[in-house]
């Protein structure tokens, strides 16, 4: 099964980096499973995420069966943020990879996953939208795949970047997660450690990025340097 790419996805910003950032323990099992970690979307903290998804199942259901979607979320931006580093990585991890980067480290999926069949596997940029033009599309049967990749305003600062997973089956029988083999090398262009984050850190991870076998040099982040020359 190939990856498809979602129309809401702006391809001219195939370059563009994108950043997950992580603690310091979520990027040691990234390194070690070189797995990544898809949340089945009813365990998301915004309830308009699973009620998207049940809208979309129930549309998909008169297709081919009961679909269960889970995503792995990217931030995009050309520069790291201070608000991510804040909410999800105080003194954590950015790895920075790319669209590009992306598509070649994703492998060519099979048709069955941890024992349950695939229905979808696709990416794309999320659009952020009004609450009445949600509600209305949701109203629609035949406008609601426009919000697989679909958000409120309020979160617009998360400029995600969505891999997402559609399995077919039963919500009372899917696992919580799903974890996607992925080529490291591939996926990582950089390893950035928080500006908050003690000077020894960097060897730790340069240390545990070497054991496992990627030639990745991590970089301080210097956002809080007093240092602008």
């Amino acid at each position: 099964m190939k990856t498809k790419t979602s129309s809401a996805s702006q391809m001219s910003t195939a370059e563009r980096p994108v950043w997950r950032y992580l603690d310091f323990a979520k990027f040691v099992d990234l390194l070690q499973t070189s797995e990544l970690h898809f949340t089945r979307v009813d365990h998301l903290q915004d309830p308009f995420e699973h009620a998207l998804s049940r809208a979309r199942a129930c549309k998909d259901k008169r297709q081919f069966g009961l679909r269960v979607e889970y995503v792995n979320c990217w931030f995009q931006s050309q520069f790291e943020s201070a608000a991510m580093w804040s909410i999800y990585a105080t003194a954590g991890i950015a790895v920075r990879s790319g669209v590009d980067r992306l598509t070649r480290a994703l492998p060519e999926v099979s048709q069955r996953m941890q024992g349950f069949e695939i229905g979808e596997l696709s990416f794309g940029s999320i659009e952020y939208l009004e609450e009445d033009e949600i509600a209305a599309q949701l109203r629609d049967p035949n406008r609601r795949d426009g919000l697989t990749f679909a958000k409120r305003k309020s979160f617009s600062h998360e400029q995600e970047l969505r891999l997402l997973i559609g399995i077919k089956c039963k919500l009372r029988d899917s696992p919580p997660s799903l974890r996607l083999k992925v080529n490291l090398q591939s996926l990582i262009d950089a390893v950035h450690i928080s500006p908050t984050a003690p000077k020894w850190m960097g060897q730790v991870v340069q240390r545990e990025i070497r054991n496992y076998g990627l030639d990745i040099d991590p970089i301080q982040s210097s956002l809080y340097s007093r240092n602008l020359g």
